[in-house]
Formats: structure tokens, C-alpha cells, sequence
């Protein structure tokens, strides 16, 4: 398991900060900030990703990006921000990629959460993200 906690991340913009409280980026109000974490693979493996936030129901639906790259490799996944009941209310939840295979090769990795598009009045409250080992998965 590659853990990501948000204490790690590198925040790129202007609004977007961690919040000692909440262990979490927070603030995300600027679609243009991003955040991303810098590691390592020791040996190739196949992967979900999980992202572990917090969002209002009432404002489900904002949409972000995660971009994994590593030399000429890059892969990108869409996905859309769920309610998970308020701010502080954290959930895991999985990018559904049944239609992919995540196969990532060992070496040096930057991961990067980047907002598309949203839908209130932040982005959302981000914890961690975790790539899980995907050991269903045929490769």
C-alpha cells in the first residue's frame, strides 16, 4: 500500500492549505491549485487508487483529475467529489477503474489531484489518497 498523507503533500496555488485539525487540505477554493506527492515503487505492481475526503452532500459533483506520471509514463483518471455529510465527515472512496488495469512500473512517481471542474464553493477536504494493490486484477 502507498500511503499519501496530506501532511506530505506539495500544494501548488494560492488558496488551497493544510489544516492541522482535520489532518487535511483544506480551503481548496481555487479550481487552479492542485496538490501532489512525490514517490517510489520498488517493483512494478497493479493498483486502485483511494482518495479519503470529506464534502457536503449538498454540493456533490465537483469533478477532479488524478495524474500519475513517471518518465514518458502517464496515466490519468477522472472522477467526480461524493457527499460524505460535511466537512469534517471523512469517507474512503475508490476510483472506479473496472474498465482499466492500473499497471504501474517501478520507479520514481509524482501523483497529482487536479480540479476540473467545481461544483461549490471548494473542491473538497482531502486527507489522504492511498494506491491500494489490485489483486483481482489480470494482467
Amino acid at each position: 500500500i502507498i500511503t499519501l498523507p496530506a501532511e506530505d503533500a506539495e500544494i501548488v496555488g494560492s488558496t488551497a492549505r493544510y489544516e492541522a485539525d482535520k489532518r487535511a487540505i483544506g480551503f481548496w477554493t481555487d479550481e487552479k491549485d492542485t496538490v501532489r506527492w512525490k514517490f517510489k515503487l520498488a517493483k512494478q505492481g497493479v493498483y486502485r487508487a483511494e482518495l479519503e475526503l470529506a464534502y457536503p452532500n449538498s454540493l456533490a459533483g465537483s469533478e477532479y483529475s488524478l495524474k500519475l506520471e513517471h518518465q514518458n509514463y502517464k496515466l490519468n483518471f477522472g472522477a467526480r467529489v461524493p457527499g460524505t455529510g460535511g466537512w469534517d465527515k471523512f469517507q474512503r472512496v475508490v476510483i472506479d477503474t473496472r474498465n482499466f488495469v492500473i499497471t504501474l512500473p517501478a520507479g520514481e512517481w509524482t501523483l497529482t489531484v487536479v480540479p476540473v471542474r467545481k461544483e461549490g464553493e471548494a473542491v473538497m477536504n482531502l486527507r489522504t489518497v492511498r494506491l491500494l494493490p489490485d489483486t483481482n486484477a489480470f494482467v
